[in-house]
């Protein structure tokens, strides 16, 4: 844990752009950028990516590491290969890759575009005796409180929806790890932090993490994650 409290905000308009005719990645953390805009990883998150798929498309590619995978779609329906998997608005896709492992994402709709995110947490898997593991949530059953996604230390993942001017706590589960957060919809305060949607916040040396939706249905998803790389 460090000897002060440390915050890092990330504003959407900073996040860097990877953009064909028919996909767009925006990146939280780019290490490929010019060194006064580079944006390391945060602890084991290695990648926190915002996408966008356009119809009748698919996207294809190769993990450059073992890690956690999490897939989290925003807007519409994926289909997820080799698994051939389908995954909905409520569904979050737990994957754990190895490097090597070829993915493809494909949009099944022939009009409308969608819109997912794609996370993954380092980690060096010595085997892979399990697979993809669908996450079914609900949030709107469970308005004003966070809902449990992922629970598997060193990694707790959490989100919920909430009201406007209504607050919340989020309790660090273990001492040395860290929080990040993500605003997916509306604008909220995070430990005194003012959030609009896309934004999002690391926080280490936590023991517990305050926050307040300041407009209506506010959405925030929560990763308490290990520091060590």
């Amino acid at each position: 844990m460090p000897d002060k409290p440390k915050v890092i905000i990330y504003l959407s308009q900073q996040r860097s752009s990877y953009q064909t005719d028919y996909y767009r990645s925006l990146k939280i953390f780019d290490s490929e950028q010019s060194e006064e805009n580079v944006r390391p990883n945060f602890g084991r998150l290695s990648r926190f990516d915002n996408n966008t798929l356009n119809a009748a498309s698919f996207w294809s590619e190769v993990c450059s590491e073992d890690s956690h995978m999490f897939i989290l779609p925003l807007v519409g329906t994926i289909r997820i290969e080799p698994q051939q998997q389908e995954l909905e608005v409520g569904q979050c896709l737990y994957y754990p890759v190895k490097l090597g492992l070829n993915l493809v994402i494909n949009n099944p709709y022939e009009k409308d575009a969608v819109n997912y995110l794609q996370f993954h947490i380092s980690e060096k898997l010595q085997s892979l005796n399990f697979g993809p593991k669908l996450l079914p949530f609900n949030i709107d059953e469970h308005i004003n409180d966070l809902v449990p996604l992922y629970k598997s230390p060193p990694i707790y993942i959490c989100l919920g929806k909430f009201e406007g001017r209504m607050k919340g706590v989020y309790v660090i589960q273990q001492a040395d790890k860290a929080l990040f957060a993500y605003l997916i919809q509306g604008v909220m305060e995070l430990e005194d932090r003012l959030l609009h949607e896309g934004d999002a916040l690391s926080l280490h040396g936590f023991g517990k993490v305050e926050f307040e939706a300041l407009s209506t249905e506010a959405i925030v998803l929560l990763l308490e994650i290990s520091m060590e790389g």
